[in-house]
């Protein structure tokens, strides 16, 4: 077997997400060659294809895409970075197969410099507009201007340009109000366009990332009974707020184990707030997992919310009845949960 098995010097590359590599393969003995299993390092995204024949004399080609791009911060303070990838493959001429390896090694040019490189949002409420976020831009290479675009339904960005290089633009993101809750992301595409006529700089893509929350949530956000034994009742608390302070109504709670008993807490209650007091009643021996689940009315925006509160514990047995548990949740016997207290 006479095979190249060396190192690939690409050169300078811009800092690109997708960037495609041809390998030669070339197959200078007398018999045919098969490289089977070919694999390469993470900086890779692709290999294709992943098995290749090639005929003595011959020289075969596979493909690789290289990402370029580093999430690492201290990566994009600097105009140039160095970065390696790795490929390797099984080899056999109907001799003893072999492992072979080719070594891929880039200079990174970088035309801007991103800090942060992910942009994460603070929970956004359901409905309102959320606090606009700016990404600093530090240019390594003169540009004409940085054009950024993303999905206009989630959000609208704009670059604040300062020419010249070394020059500081940023990047602003002002997120459009969302309807539902749970948690989003999507990407923000950036393209530098060069003073230097025809240079074409490939763009960079970073990540918005969130959450999107209820106005109206609960403290504490869980209630944990804790460890407790059959015949002992307990009594609990959480409170109703609003992160907007907007007033709202309590129009049902509901409860999925009869064993506990809700109230709203006249006395410690106002607009923007509402405590609900808790009763345990004679609960079975084992796991106690239940929900209490709040419907509430914002008054301001005419909104309807459920608020969901996990209560979650574990009922050993009446102490000397021979049916002792042994599991209980990581709790040690008799101890209580977060938001309950003993009724004496």
């Amino acid at each position: 077997m006479n095979v190249d098995d060396t190192i690939v010097d690409l050169g300078s590359l811009w800092a690109q997400d997708r960037y495609r590599v041809e390998i030669p393969v070339r197959n200078s003995g007398a018999t045919e060659l098969k490289l089977v299993d070919i694999s390469a390092s993470c900086t890779c995204t692709t290999v294709d294809p992943k098995s290749l024949t090639v005929p003595a004399g011959s020289t075969g080609t596979f493909h690789t895409e290289l990402d370029l791009v580093s999430y690492r911060p201290q990566d994009y303070q600097v105009p140039t970075r160095t970065t390696e990838a790795g490929i390797i493959a099984l080899a056999s001429s109907g001799e003893r197969p072999v492992k072979l390896s080719w070594k891929l090694r880039a200079t990174v040019r970088n035309a801007i410099g991103l800090n942060p490189i992910i942009v994460v949002n603070d929970p956004v409420v359901v409905g309102a507009d959320a606090p606009a976020q700016s990404v600093q831009i530090v240019e390594h290479i003169p540009l004409r201007r940085i054009i950024a675009s993303c999905d206009p339904a989630k959000a609208e960005v704009d670059v604040a340009h300062a020419p010249g290089e070394g020059g500081l633009s940023k990047l602003n993101i002002r997120l459009k109000p969302r309807e539902t809750p749970g948690t989003f992301e999507f990407p923000v595409m950036l393209t530098p366009v060069a003073v230097e006529e025809g240079t074409t700089i490939p763009p960079l893509t970073i990540q918005v990332r969130g959450r999107v929350v209820e106005d109206i949530y609960a403290v504490p956000s869980s209630l944990v009974l804790g460890v407790i034994r059959d015949g002992e009742h307990f009594e609990g608390e959480f409170v109703l707020a609003s992160r907007q302070s907007h007033a709202f109504e309590i129009e049902k709670i509901e409860i999925s184990d009869p064993s506990i008993q809700a109230a709203l807490d006249e006395s410690g209650r106002s607009p923007e707030s509402t405590r609900i007091r808790i009763a345990s009643g004679s609960f079975p021996a084992g796991k106690v997992k239940a929900s209490i689940t709040i419907s509430a009315f914002d008054t301001i925006t005419e909104r309807q919310m459920r608020i969901v509160v996990p209560v979650t514990g574990y009922i050993l047995p009446p102490s000397g009845s021979g049916d002792e548990e042994t599991e209980t949740l990581g709790y040690p016997a008799g101890a209580i949960g977060k938001g309950f207290k003993e009724i004496k």
